[in-house]
């Protein structure tokens, strides 16, 4: 069972994802340069595969930087590929929505396949990894960012009230608290590593990309990205009391001075 994380389509939630991309895109499209060939460097088009590419941001983002590449956006949700094909057009920016399981049937390869936030939500983590393996090119280049589910994602920088300091240690026990009631891996990345290793694969940098929220507008993704999981946190066996005491925490936090470190992902680039 894998938690279900509704997509908001209003405009309160566009702006969330809008801050989410603000804040993470910079560095994740820092590490994605290193790998993207020139134009001179090659002779067809250099083809890039987003996966669990979600409402398409960052496609484009990738799509509008190298005009020179190809780029596929994918996602299994028709609600939100149907929002990514809303976005302006790019003449190199294509949307589709099928899984990574039906482009490797299909034979299709790509020079570069990166997704973010997809890994950790797969049930069947080896099978997901042979369809990402079978859908690289020769000498592509695979980036997987995501967060490791059992470690901690969220610190206060500084001084802190009590209560804050409180609030975030809640947030981490709930987060746990689902992650193990939901069966989501834990060692991920280490599963991750160990598995391309084995198969022949060049483990070419592994960083980090960590935010920190400083205005309030930030600090409030704590408590809209809790909110609106509230259902599916409840279903994993939490009380309504506990998600009210931790809503009310990660409310108050827009108020803390002191800066917050937000979720740490990995991102680990993998050759073939």
């Amino acid at each position: 069972m894998l938690i279900d994380y509704p997509l908001k389509t209003g405009t309160g939630g566009m702006h969330r994802l809008d801050v989410l991309n603000r804040l993470y895109n910079p560095t994740s499209l820092s590490v994605i340069s290193r790998f993207i060939q020139s134009p001179e460097q090659e002779n067809a088009p250099f083809s890039v595969l987003v996966a669990g590419c979600g409402i398409g941001w960052m496609s484009k983002e990738m799509a509008c930087r190298w005009s020179h590449c190809q780029v596929l956006g994918i996602d299994r949700s028709h609600k939100q590929i149907d929002i990514a094909q809303s976005l302006p057009v790019c003449e190199n920016l294509d949307f589709r929505c099928v899984s990574v399981h039906h482009l490797a049937r299909e034979n299709h390869q790509f020079h570069l396949i990166y997704l973010r936030w997809v890994v950790v939500y797969q049930e069947n983590l080896v099978t997901f990894l042979e369809d990402l393996a079978a859908c690289l090119a020769p000498g592509g280049v695979i980036i997987i960012e995501d967060n490791e589910p059992a470690s901690p994602g969220v610190a206060i920088q500084g001084s802190a009230q009590h209560s804050e300091v409180q609030a975030v240690a809640l947030w981490e026990s709930v987060c746990r608290g689902v992650i193990r009631i939901i069966g989501q891996p834990e060692g991920l990345k280490d599963r991750l590593m160990g598995y391309f290793q084995t198969h022949g694969f060049n483990s070419e940098l592994e960083t980090v990309n960590q935010q920190v929220l400083k205005t309030a507008e930030e600090k409030l993704l704590l408590f809209l990205g809790i909110r609106e999981s509230s259902e599916s946190i409840l279903k994993s066996g939490f009380s309504l009391p506990l998600l009210h005491r931790l809503l009310n925490g990660l409310y108050d936090l827009q108020q803390c001075e002191s800066p917050i470190h937000f979720v740490r992902n990995y991102i680990l680039c993998f050759r073939r």
